[in-house]
């Protein structure tokens, strides 16, 4: 069992890593970004995809309000660095203060149109319907997909 924390595309590959078949990630708990149906779908193409060799992928929440995440840091230092900005007037500016919050570890890879898809939300609305009791993603705090 592999575990990783994050992949992107637009960064070398991941070594040992890249022909995982069994992954878990640790996720923040954030519904938003990681509990809806579009990214659920996702997962459920990743596992079944002929192009990676992908048997199981884990998603695996930290219980919300009781984590520090080193990006919690990361972002209290972006936050201070818009702040001593004052102004923020374009993507240019924003991207400055990214840099500056931490440039000696920060590698920013600004992404193109063609870093990101528009994952179809593949949920059966009608099935869900007749789901009795119905499960809540914000419940969800382990989901495998298979």
């Amino acid at each position: 069992m592999r575990y990783v924390s994050w992949y992107d595309r637009a960064l070398p590959p991941i070594g040992d890593n890249r022909d995982a078949e069994n992954i878990i990630l640790w996720l923040a708990n954030c519904s938003a970004q990681n509990k809806n149906w579009a990214f659920f779908s996702f997962c459920v193409y990743l596992a079944n995809s002929a192009d990676v060799a992908l048997n199981s992928l884990t998603l695996k929440q930290y219980e919300p309000g009781h984590t520090i995440m080193s990006a919690d840091y990361f972002h209290h230092q972006v936050e201070k660095s818009l702040k001593q900005m004052r102004k923020v007037y374009d993507f240019g500016d924003y991207k400055d203060a990214v840099q500056k919050a931490n440039s000696t570890k920060v590698k920013l890879i600004e992404m193109k149109i063609n870093n990101f898809f528009n994952w179809e939300d593949k949920s059966s609305q009608y099935k869900l319907s007749r789901i009795n009791p119905l499960s809540y993603l914000s419940d969800m705090v382990q989901v495998n997909f298979k």
